[in-house]
């Protein structure tokens, strides 16, 4: 084999590496989603930054009892509560601020000391099994909510009361089983 065609396999094979490196890349990326979001701190509270530029509340790391739900944070608003942000904690009872639209799914199941929660906002989402297993008695759901997922206020063992607005137009089977 001459030494010009041993050159060219290296070179060929050189390329084939990076080719390769740059695929991993990019299958990676799109299997995992690309880079992790930063997530960041404010008093009790873990939250993202959403694309919209609004925020999302991730964690909560206080002690329990009565939670207010910041209508924003350093300036940005407070636009939801994530996926199980405060499952299991000892909240006692939450107050949300004027600008959360979504509840994520479980977001506060099994909060079982829970009994009040107050809307003093616009939501018009609360994800499946939001208030899974809490203690509230008694929920009057504001009229901008317009979607109620699964189970929402399933196994809540003393719920008494239950007001709907006109503007849900569909009511899950499960949702208060």
């Amino acid at each position: 084999m001459s030494l010009f065609k041993k050159k060219i396999y290296v070179v060929v094979a050189v390329i084939a590496f990076i080719l390769l490196a740059l695929l991993a890349t990019a299958l990676s990326v799109w299997f995992f989603g690309g880079s992790e979001v930063e997530v960041l701190v404010y008093e009790d509270f873990e939250y993202k930054i959403l694309e919209n530029e609004k925020l999302e509340i991730v964690a909560y790391r206080g002690t329990g009892g009565d939670v207010k739900i910041p209508s924003a944070i350093k300036g940005r608003s407070v636009y939801s509560i994530g996926d199980g942000a405060f499952r299991e904690k000892n909240v006692v009872s939450v107050s949300f601020g004027a600008f959360l639209a979504e509840i994520g799914s479980y977001a506060f199941a099994d909060c079982e000391s829970l009994d009040t929660v107050t809307f003093d906002s616009d939501v018009t989402k609360i994800g499946d099994f939001a208030f899974f297993g809490t203690a509230i008695s008694g929920i009057n759901l504001p009229d901008s909510v317009s979607y109620v997922g699964r189970g929402a206020f399933a196994d809540c063992r003393i719920l008494k009361s239950f007001k709907a607005p006109q503007s849900l137009t569909e009511i899950p089977d499960s949702m208060l089983s």
